[in-house]
């Protein structure tokens, strides 16, 4: 029943797609917040929210959100997951994170794509589907730190911005599988 409300397609107008829109951009800023700090980028919550809100809601909804959160945290506001020594504002994006976040447009891509194809919405592939989309954004994260600005190299890149969030992609895959297994 719930997401007969959440996917209709809305006007950018709507009551309905604001609020929506408001809940989401807040619980990805908040889940920024929820974080283990690391280096060169700290674990968050959000690639769950970043996944969670095209598969859910669509991609205009996600692409809207993703947008809107970029160009706060473009102008400074706080709302990226601020690693130790990471500066606010433009600069974040060719930062050590810059990858990642390139990550989370194409794994919104990804998610909204695919979940329209799947012939079921059963746990396990709904699992898969989301651990992928995470391999998508370390993939990404990897390629940034590997050969982007940070330039670490593939090997130290791979140990410190892939491997310390296995785990963690594993685990939120099955929280966001669960979560648009009961809704939808």
């Amino acid at each position: 029943m719930l997401a007969k409300y959440i996917t209709a397609p809305q006007s950018v107008f709507s009551a309905k797609f604001l609020v929506l829109f408001c809940l989401s951009l807040g619980l990805l800023i908040l889940s920024s917040k929820i974080q283990v700090p690391m280096f060169p980028v700290p674990i968050t919550f959000q690639t769950a929210i970043i996944l969670l809100i095209p598969a859910l809601c669509g991609l205009n909804m996600g692409l809207s959100v993703l947008g809107s959160y970029f160009a706060l945290g473009a102008i400074g506001l706080p709302v990226f997951a601020m690693a130790a020594g990471a500066v606010p504002g433009p600069a974040y994006f060719i930062g050590p994170t810059g990858g990642y976040l390139a990550g989370f447009v194409i794994a919104m891509f990804f998610v909204a794509a695919l979940i329209q194809k799947m012939p079921s919405r059963n746990f396990f592939l709904l699992s898969l589907l989301f651990l992928a989309a995470h391999l998508v954004i370390l993939f990404f994260g990897w390629g940034w730190l590997s050969y982007g600005l940070p330039h670490i190299g593939a090997e130290k890149a791979f140990i410190g911005g892939v491997v310390p969030f296995i785990t963690g992609s594993i685990l939120k895959s099955f929280f966001v599988a669960a979560i648009v297994k009961g809704v939808k």
